[in-house]
């Protein structure tokens, strides 16, 4: 092998590791201390919305540590809380409608106002998922959801009146 050719592998082998990871290496350790809502540009009411659920769950409960994280667009979302790279998200009814009619997603609900929801994925453990619930409502009757949409079972348990499940 010519020495421009081993170069070009080496710089190559060094290079290629590097674009897999988030330039962010902390990331995970973000995400653990905040609590991010994710929502999207697109959406200037849904982006309002999750900031006063910021405002509302520091106000309630400090040590969340709540913050919004914005994306471009709804659907850049939706990949993000599928693939678990943050755990609740701001989106329109409809859009979450779509979502899970479109099979590919399946959405729990938090809390629900006006036409948009809070949404997490099946993986927030049910204990969180009822804390998050208290922190944003006061005790009431179960948010009505069009089929197929479906409450969390954390959520389901705290307005239902329930205690705290455990896992």
């Amino acid at each position: 092998m010519n020495r421009r050719g081993f170069l070009a592998v080496l710089v190559a082998g060094w290079i290629c590791p590097t674009l897999a990871h988030s330039p962010y290496r902390q990331w995970g350790v973000f995400r653990r201390r905040f609590l991010i809502i994710q929502t999207s540009r697109d959406d200037l009411e849904g982006d309002r919305l999750g900031e006063a659920l910021v405002a509302e769950l520091n106000a309630r409960v400090p040590e969340a540590n709540a913050m919004n994280g914005r994306s471009p667009d709804a659907g850049r979302v939706a990949e993000l809380l599928m693939s678990g790279q943050t755990m609740l998200a701001v989106f329109s009814q409809d859009f979450a409608l779509n979502l899970v009619q479109s099979g590919s997603v399946s959405l729990r609900v938090l809390a629900r106002r006006s036409r948009h929801l809070l949404c997490t994925s099946e993986t927030l453990p049910a204990e969180h998922a009822y804390r998050i619930s208290a922190a944003l409502a006061e005790r009431s009757a179960r948010p009505a959801l069009p089929p197929p949409l479906a409450m969390h079972a954390g959520a389901a348990a705290y307005h239902d009146g329930r205690e705290i499940p455990t896992q």
